[in-house]
């Protein structure tokens, strides 16, 4: 990593009752978690703590191979509480409202959320 990526300091926990993973995304069921996180650098500023439990969760690549295009879709709970600001975009989030623009652009709920990964 370079030495701005290892300004950010975490921790987290999470469990899940099953995924499914291959190239091209993933499908997560019962999944909860929490994590904590907070640092700033040259790349940006983190300061962040998400909890939550996802009923269904998932990952998809569309388009060709180098040009592909990420969809992320949740439906469950959670509380998140943060904001993140770098070279790739914005994002804020308070009690589970917020969103995110940039190379994730993206918008989020207390019961679900999507966003894209446009590169």
């Amino acid at each position: 990593k370079q030495w701005y990526q290892r300004r950010v300091r975490g921790a987290g926990a999470g469990a899940q009752i099953y995924k499914l993973k291959n190239s091209r995304g993933e499908l997560n069921v019962g999944k909860a978690y929490s994590q904590a996180e907070v640092g700033a650098g040259v790349a940006g500023i983190k300061a962040k703590a998400e909890f939550g439990v996802d009923l269904v969760s998932s990952k998809k690549k569309f388009g060709p191979k180098g040009k592909e295009i990420e969809v992320s879709t949740r439906v469950g709970l959670n509380a998140d509480t943060g904001v993140e600001a770098g070279t790739d975009g914005v994002e804020v989030k308070a009690l589970g409202f917020g969103g995110s623009l940039g190379r994730r652009t993206g918008i989020n709920t207390p019961i679900g959320g999507i966003s894209f990964k446009l590169w």
